[in-house]
């Protein structure tokens, strides 16, 4: 994380924090987060969503911080300008986000200017400026000025699961943002865009015994849902897959992220409810760059090429088994590679060699 003053950066560390978990009951997380956002760049804040139909675009919500209005005012201020759009909305095409602004934070000059064509920008911005057309500059301006930001500077991130938009965030005030500001949005992107994706995914399956395995299999890597103590209650088709090659590794591998040892592989999302048990939804990630990550473990650890491999493929949740086929040998071999490695790498089992390989070569 880049460096931030100290109470900056411990708030940052509690959103986060806070964003990882589910709470029944709870006002709108977006809702909150704005909130938190406005205070911490001292801005008012606005977060709204945009629906993609077949005769064009809506707003689906809108939660406001700070504007003096309420968020059904500024929903319906929106919603005005974004009907009235072609294929882009703004700056963005809702349809299908541009990878280049996906999840990036970006600072914006004065709204006026915008509206005014009194700016100048570069790269691909330029070209989204110059298909900003009139109607939409009208439709904006109304909008705007309903909302009190007409002369506004903004900093603002479209959030996004792959190229589709799970929300427009952003803060608004009359000075102009530093790059530190701009910095604390970036740094908050990765949790929130998580917490999104995984409220769109419950939106999906109401919360019962019948609607978990739909959730579940919605997600596309292996997916369970898991007691506190590492009881699997439910699991997708990718996890039961995964069980049924090696349930002691997958088991150890949640017991230890459980236990609150750094585990890139597996995020864990607890959801907790007033009079219920804690549960979490642990989402297995899927490994990347092997052959990369082949090397940076043989020189970290000083292992042979083969053993270096077989650690990959152990992070990758393979079995003794599995292991043996790969790599044309016996599993009694495998056994003993294992015994080694473990030897080499400090290790006492292999949850502790998984979870040393994806923290100290995560990248």
């Amino acid at each position: 994380m880049p460096r931030f003053a100290t109470p900056v950066a411990a708030r940052i560390r509690e959103l986060r924090e806070f964003l990882g978990v589910i709470r029944q009951g709870e006002p709108p997380i977006l809702e909150t987060f704005i909130s938190e956002l406005a205070t911490l760049v001292d801005a008012k804040g606005c977060a709204y969503g945009v629906q993609v139909e077949e005769q064009g675009y809506s707003t689906s919500y809108c939660h406001v911080s700070g504007l003096g209005i309420s968020g059904t005012t500024a929903l319906k201020a929106l919603d005005g300008a974004v009907r009235v759009q072609g294929r882009q909305v703004g700056f963005y095409t809702p349809a299908r986000i541009e990878k280049w602004q996906r999840n990036v934070a970006v600072v914006f000059p004065r709204n006026s200017q915008i509206l005014q064509e009194s700016v100048s920008l570069t790269g691909p911005m330029a070209l989204q400026l110059e298909s900003f057309q009139r109607p939409a500059r009208r439709a904006y301006g109304a909008a705007f000025t309903t909302m009190g930001i007409v002369n506004d500077h903004l900093l603002r991130v479209l959030v996004c699961e792959g190229s589709s938009l799970l929300s427009w965030v952003g803060a608004l005030r009359s000075e102009p943002f530093e790059t530190w500001e701009r910095r604390v949005l970036q740094a908050l992107v990765p949790a929130l865009r998580e917490r999104l994706t995984l409220e769109s995914h419950w939106e999906q399956a109401v919360l019962n015994a019948h609607a978990v395995p739909l959730l579940l299999e919605s997600i596309a890597s292996p997916a369970l849902l898991v007691s506190a103590s590492g009881r699997i209650v439910q699991a997708n088709a990718l996890a039961r897959g995964w069980l049924a090659r090696d349930a002691k590794g997958l088991r150890e591998l949640l017991g230890a992220a459980l236990r609150g040892t750094r585990v890139p592989l597996v995020q864990l999302s607890r959801i907790s409810a007033r009079g219920w048990p804690t549960y979490y939804l642990a989402v297995i990630k899927r490994p990347g760059q092997p052959a990369m990550r082949t090397e940076l473990a043989r020189r970290r650890w000083n292992l042979t090429q083969r053993e270096a491999e077989l650690l990959v493929h152990l992070a990758s949740g393979a079995s003794n088994k599995t292991l043996a086929a790969s790599l044309d040998c016996a599993v009694r071999t495998i056994e003993q590679h294992v015994t080694t490695l473990l030897e080499k790498m400090g290790a006492e089992n292999r949850a502790t060699a998984i979870a040393r390989f994806w923290s100290e070569l995560a990248g």
